[in-house]
């Protein structure tokens, strides 16, 4: 409890701007790490209260908008090499730079990386890291550092909470973002946890989570269906348009050669040959337009229209025979 009440006495006296002389904030920090190495030293679960860790959380925020340099230097001078003790005062720290630096950082970064390395079974520093990752926006990574905080310390509700509403916010983001896929993964990844399934709360969640899932999926078809009709329809519509296009060109272009034709004074039988033979010309352009942007491509001697233009050329050559 004395823990307590010391970090109290200092942050008020921070928030005060009292920070100089016996009675400031700095000489009552030096004097509150010394009796934190001697009572509290390595990380237990039961020596680091709860209290007192949420505490220590309240006293890193202070330094969201007041100076840590000083503080920063007292908890460096009572570091020893290869003391058990040191990891409350880093625990300290740890909480005083997640606070202090920005995000993109990359003292706080290297800092971070190393402290989960040197104290691989502190949980606190996985959850520190996993807040200083999800405000960085490396949220997959924030969701790994959370869970093995969890692993280590399964009893921490705040740990378990945290975690699972971390991965709930991520799982919603891909959802709200389209990636049907990515949350089917993380949904999975979430049942996988034994943590989340051995709570009843968390349980009734996936299972929200899951029908929301699943409703998304089917919107997701309907609306690839109604994409694949549009399309088909947008389709259908500009095959018409360019047929009809072919059509036209074929008629103008069959209107202005017989004019030309009548206009060379030719013998009338030659004149209605020809007028044929263009008929048919132009038939055969308008068939072909019409068979190359038909939707189905099927086996070409099994189509009529194959077999029409086989009986129009056939009868050019013939008319140019007789010719």
């Amino acid at each position: 409890m004395q823990e307590s009440v010391l970090i109290n006495e200092i942050k008020k006296l921070i928030i005060e701007k009292e920070l100089q002389g016996e009675s400031g904030a700095y000489k009552k920090f030096e004097e509150y790490v010394k009796y934190i190495k001697k009572t509290l030293g390595c990380y237990e679960a039961k020596k680091w209260r709860k209290d007192w860790r949420e505490n220590i959380y309240e006293f890193g925020r202070l330094f969201e908008k007041n100076d840590a340099g000083e503080f920063i230097k007292i908890l460096s001078k009572e570091f020893q090499d290869e003391d058990e003790s040191n990891e409350v005062i880093e625990f300290v720290k740890s909480e005083i730079i997640a606070n202090y630096f920005s995000m993109d950082s990359s003292f706080a970064t290297d800092y971070f990386e190393s402290i989960v390395k040197k104290y691989p079974t502190n949980p606190e520093f996985h959850y520190t890291y996993s807040h200083y990752l999800n405000k960085s926006g490396n949220y997959k990574k924030a969701i790994d550092e959370c869970r093995i905080a969890v692993k280590i310390e399964p009893s921490n509700n705040d740990f378990g909470n945290t975690s699972f509403n971390r991965e709930k916010t991520y799982f919603d983001v891909q959802i709200l973002n389209g990636k049907i896929l990515e949350a089917e993964n993380q949904l999975q990844e979430m049942r996988n946890f034994d943590h989340y399934g051995s709570n009843m709360i968390f349980n009734n969640i996936m299972v929200a989570l899951g029908d929301r899932l699943n409703d998304h999926k089917i919107i997701e078809k309907k609306i690839a269906q109604i994409d694949g009709i549009i399309t088909e329809k947008t389709e259908e519509e500009r095959r018409k348009l360019i047929e009809v296009i072919g059509i036209f060109v074929a008629i103008m272009g069959f209107i202005f050669t017989n004019v030309n034709i009548v206009l060379k004074n030719l013998v009338v039988k030659e004149m209605m040959l020809l007028m044929l033979e263009m008929a048919l010309i132009f038939l055969i352009f308008g068939i072909s337009i019409s068979y190359i942007f038909q939707k189905e491509k099927k086996t070409f001697y099994k189509e009529a229209k194959f077999w029409i233009l086989i009986l129009l050329l056939s009868a050019i050559v013939a008319g140019i025979h007789l010719a």
